[in-house]
């Protein structure tokens, strides 16, 4: 498909000006529809590349998707205006869009605002609820299948897989129990147990693409397709709140109504979830107010959870089934499409039936049922006609019977597989949660380890304390001794040296000078003891209390003498300047 691109020039009336996307199974180009005189976007399959029947599938989706979104015309749905095939490729003209898928935006990891998620979600609800207003249920709502034009309007795009409601019916999709159809991660529970489909499994989906728009993460991943969906089916995703912190409760409420497991229990319809999001925005709850598409068939019991043959096949659009198809794949899309139309009374779906598959089931029944609904008179009489159709209808029931047989053959044989890789990756699973034990084992196991070596630093430490502070003790016991000792000594001499002077002439003045000296050497003593022992301990400060009382009577004493015999205290003074020096060689302190 590559190497055509630059050949191609033209397809139909449209000219090719430039190639815009390219895909696993054809490309997309920017196109002009000289005849309006407007840009086009034109979507093409190379069918050379497929083989007969998977060629056919995909004309079919084109005719589906043409005839689906023809029906609607609303400014949030990209528009279909034609659909043809020119040689070995099928193409369909769509309206063109400047602008992104929204999956670009995801994959870049950009994030909006809370406002413009609203709008943007609100108007993908209008589309999709103009959508199901028609009867039309789009199957496969994803970010690839949501752009965002130049104006950052939003566009819901590729109808290729919609299923269209017979207008005269309930609004409940009428597909088969046992088929699936849509993307994996975007699914609802109803379409991986191949459930009957309606509008609300959409809704579900659109609920997925919100949950990535407030957290920038899947609620729902894995590693393969069966992962996936078990988790879908059985498990709740963590609240957006939880991971981003700008998300109120409000809009935790709206994703888990719209992620509801049973349809019953989620939004009603689109619009339902457009206004409960305008709510939340508002700050006001809703009670407030009274990657690729999987196409495929499903049959047996999957409520257990069993892996289905379309979530082995993977996406459709992004990995095609080639030369290795299957015939029973084909058959699955035949019995689903007959299932489809056989109540119908347009007699193009019969047509297009026996166009697409003119070897098939029920192409007999199919060209009779053409010519009932276009007035076209049978050959046969109408007892032959009977019995002739009759016969067609046993023939058929036999080779649908033989279909579902094969059908079901596959599937046992897929289930098995899947088996296989499911417990594979239980394995590695349980493996990867061993090795995590063992790390945790590991860090707690050093945890210990480093405790019990700070315990040991600590223990150190404080031995290592306790002998200073002893050691600390005994210099200040010996210190404290040793002052003691020294001012016991001090003192000793100092009396005597007192006694010594009141023996001697004038001894009364000698006593008061010498009681002043006594008590200034003695306070003296005291500091200096409690300078070495340190001035933290409560007895050395009595100590100096004492000696300072001690000094202060002395002083008053001193006093008491001077008054009482000054004349003799002089006479004692004039005698003391022809006395000998004091006996210690002090100086007169008078």
């Amino acid at each position: 498909m590559t190497a055509l691109a630059p050949e191609l020039k033209t397809l139909g009336r449209y000219s090719i000006e430039r190639t815009i996307g390219k895909g696993a199974m054809g490309v997309i180009y920017e196109g002009q529809d000289p005849r309006l005189g407007r840009r086009v976007a034109i979507k093409t399959i190379l069918k050379s590349h497929l083989d007969e029947d998977t060629a056919k599938d995909y004309s079919m989706r084109f005719v589906r998707e043409a005839r689906a979104v023809a029906r609607l015309n609303h400014p949030n749905i990209v528009q279909v205006y034609d659909f043809g095939e020119e040689g070995d490729i099928a193409y369909l003209v769509m309206e063109f869009i400047k602008g992104k898928e929204l999956k670009t935006f995801f994959d870049a990891n950009e994030r909006f605002e809370l406002k413009e998620v609203v709008r943007i979600m609100c108007e993908l609800c209008d589309a999709l609820d103009f959508a199901h207003s028609a009867g039309i249920i789009h199957r496969d709502i994803k970010p690839a299948n949501v752009m965002l034009d130049a104006q950052a309007r939003t566009k819901l795009t590729d109808f290729g897989i919609a299923r269209v409601q017979d207008s005269d019916k309930a609004a409940v999709e009428r597909t088969q129990a046992g088929t699936l159809v849509g993307t994996p991660a975007y699914m609802s529970p109803e379409q991986i147990l191949g459930g009957q489909i309606d509008k609300r499994a959409d809704v579900f989906s659109a609920g997925i693409i919100l949950y990535q728009f407030l957290t920038g993460e899947k609620p729902f991943s894995g590693s393969g397709a069966w992962t996936i969906a078990k988790k879908i089916i059985q498990e709740e995703p963590p609240l957006p709140s939880s991971l981003n912190n700008a998300v109120t409760p409000l809009f935790d409420a709206v994703v888990n109504r719209a992620l509801a497991k049973s349809p019953d229990e989620r939004f009603q319809s689109a619009r339902d979830l457009a206004m409960a999001l305008k709510r939340a925005l508002e700050g006001k709850s809703a009670d407030d107010d009274a990657d690729g598409t999987v196409a495929g068939a499903l049959t047996g019991e999957l409520a257990a959870l069993a892996p289905t043959a379309a979530l082995a096949k993977g996406p459709a659009e992004d990995s095609p089934r080639g030369s290795g198809t299957q015939p029973g794949d084909m058959q699955a899309v035949e019995l689903e499409f007959w299932r489809a139309i056989k109540d119908g009374n347009d007699p193009d779906d019969f047509e297009l039936y026996v166009e697409q598959f003119p070897s098939g089931i029920y192409a007999a029944l199919a060209k009779r049922k053409i010519a009932k609904l276009r007035g076209v008179p049978l050959e046969e009489s109408s007892a032959k006609a009977k019995e002739q159709e009759r016969k067609e209808l046993e023939e058929a029931t036999r080779r649908e019977a033989e279909a579902k047989a094969k059908l079901e053959a596959e599937k046992a044989r897929l289930e098995a597989e899947m088996a296989r890789k499911d417990a594979e990756y239980k394995q590695r699973e349980a493996e990867a949660e061993a090795m995590r034990q063992a790390a945790e084992k590991a860090r707690q196991e050093a945890a210990e380890h480093a405790r019990r070596e700070a315990d040991k630093i600590k223990q150190q430490a404080a031995a290592e304390l306790a002998r200073r502070e002893a050691e600390f003790r005994k210099r200040e016991a010996e210190a404290e001794k040793k002052a003691r000792e020294q001012l016991r000594r001090r003192e000793a001499e100092l009396k005597k040296r007192v006694a010594a002077a009141e023996a001697a002439p004038g001894g009364k003045k000698q006593q008061i000078k010498l009681a002043l000296i006594v008590g200034g050497v003695m306070l003296a003593i005291a500091s200096i003891a409690l300078y070495v022992v340190g001035g933290s301990s409560v007895q050395s400060k009595e100590q100096l209390a004492a000696m300072q009382k001690q000094l202060d009577e002395a002083k008053k004493k001193a006093e008491r003498l001077k008054r009482s015999s000054p004349q003799k205290t002089h006479a004692a003074g004039a005698d003391a300047k022809n006395s000998p020096p004091a006996p210690w060689g002090g100086q007169d302190l008078h």
